[in-house]
C-alpha cells in the first residue's frame, strides 16, 4: 500500500507571512540556535495525518468539500509570540492565533470528514499556532526566551481564511516541501 505524509491546513496569506518573516529576523538577532521555518511554508495545521494511504485521497477530498461547503469564509487574528517546552530548553518558537468559533467549527468539520473516511490523524488537543522555528541547541536560548516573553502580546496581522488545504509533505535536507493535493473551499466555492 502506497502512503504519503500529509496534513490539512489553512494558508495565512502573503501579508501575514511577510510580517512573520520580519518577526523571525527580529528574533534571529538574539543569535539563538534556531532553524527558522521558511516563511513561504508557514501555515496553520488543522490536522496532521502522518502516513496516509494514497488511495484515500479521492474519498477524503470529497468529504472535505461536503463538510466545509456550508461554512462561510472568515478571518484569523495572528499575534503573540511564545514557545513550547520549558524556558531552559524550548523546542518550538511560535506565533499565536486568537481563538475563534469559526476556526473551532472548521476544525470540527475536518475531524468529521477524517472520521467519515476512516483517515487516521493525530488526535492530540488542538493548539492553534504558526511554527516560526525549531530550537536546535541551548545556545542563546535565554535571550530568545526573554524576547519571546516580552513580546507575548505582539500583534502581527489578520489572515482571511477561504479554504482548507490537503498537503503532501516531503522531508528533505533543505526542509519540508509541501505540495497542494486538494483545496476545499469554504462557502462551496461561491
Amino acid at each position: 500500500m502506497e502512503t504519503m505524509r500529509a496534513f490539512i491546513a489553512v494558508d495565512v496569506g502573503e501579508e501575514v507571512r511577510v510580517k512573520l518573516a520580519e518577526v523571525q529576523r527580529y528574533l534571529g538577532r538574539r543569535h539563538a540556535a534556531v532553524r527558522w521555518t521558511r516563511p513561504e511554508t508557514i501555515h496553520l495545521t488543522l490536522a496532521f495525518l502522518g502516513d496516509m494511504p494514497t488511495g484515500q485521497l479521492p474519498a477524503l477530498s470529497t468529504a472535505l468539500d461536503q463538510r466545509i461547503a456550508g461554512l462561510a469564509p472568515f478571518g484569523l487574528d495572528v499575534g503573540g509570540l511564545g514557545y513550547f517546552g520549558p524556558a531552559r530548553s524550548p523546542r518550538v518558537v511560535w506565533a499565536g492565533i486568537t481563538p475563534s468559533p469559526e476556526l473551532e467549527q472548521l476544525r470540527q468539520r475536518i475531524v468529521e470528514a477524517l472520521r467519515q473516511t476512516g483517515t487516521a490523524f493525530d488526535e492530540k488537543p488542538f493548539a492553534p499556532h504558526l511554527t516560526l522555528g525549531r530550537v536546535k541547541s541551548p545556545k542563546g536560548i535565554a535571550g530568545l526566551v526573554q524576547r519571546l516573553e516580552q513580546d507575548a502580546d505582539r500583534e502581527i496581522g489578520h489572515a482571511p481564511i477561504r479554504e482548507a488545504c490537503l498537503f503532501r509533505s516531503e522531508l528533505g535536507s533543505g526542509g519540508a516541501r509541501h505540495t497542494l493535493l486538494h483545496a476545499a473551499t469554504l462557502g462551496g466555492g461561491s
